[in-house]
């Protein structure tokens, strides 16, 4: 499906420079479950800033295998935003208008009213608030493994605070069996 999206808009935008970030991004979304294998990388390299910029994708894609999974999924999450904001028939529009101005940057200020460094912040914002740490953090297994080795914490901290304090309570009692209570040797 993947590849069918590639053919499918090279197709329709025949002649037309299309941004590399643009066309992966669109891929992946329109093959759709982008999300399914590698949304816990998405998460992470947003979360930590280590998501390359849109500019960079355009004039060199990523060799290294996890490099690239990441770039394609900030690529698809792209088009996921711009959908999310204006629906499929926004992206319909786009499609149209950069067909008919021959330009992706007129047709993003025209349809979307941004530039290519404006979109950038703006799904930046809206990434980081759907996949940066909330999403991590949400995510059931990071959850409840952050949740148990916070427990027991708690019960170390607690077990020892109560060893030491039974340690001050048994120095202040008198001993068991004092000197004086032991009954005299026959000698």
């Amino acid at each position: 499906r993947h590849e069918w999206a590639h053919l499918a808009l090279a197709k329709r935008m025949e002649g037309l420079r299309i941004p590399r970030w643009f066309n992966e991004g669109y891929a992946e979304w329109a093959a759709g479950g982008w999300l399914s294998g590698g949304g816990w990388k998405l998460s992470v390299a947003l979360a930590l800033d280590g998501a390359p910029s849109l500019d960079s994708l355009s004039i060199g894609w990523p060799a290294g295998r996890e490099h690239a999974q990441v770039s394609y999924l900030l690529s698809a999450s792209v088009i996921e935003y711009l959908v999310q904001s204006s629906g499929e028939r926004g992206l319909e529009r786009f499609f149209d208008e950069w067909r008919r101005q021959e330009s992706f940057d007129g047709a993003l200020r025209a349809v979307f009213g941004a530039t290519p460094g404006q979109l950038e912040g703006d799904w930046r914002k809206w990434a980081r608030r759907r996949y940066g740490w909330l999403m991590i953090v949400s995510h059931s297994t990071v959850f409840w493994a952050i949740l148990s080795i916070g427990l027991v914490a708690m019960v170390w901290v607690r077990r020892r605070y109560r060893r030491e304090q039974m340690a001050r309570l048994r120095a202040g009692e008198p001993p068991d069996a004092p000197v004086f209570w032991t009954p005299p040797t026959e000698g």
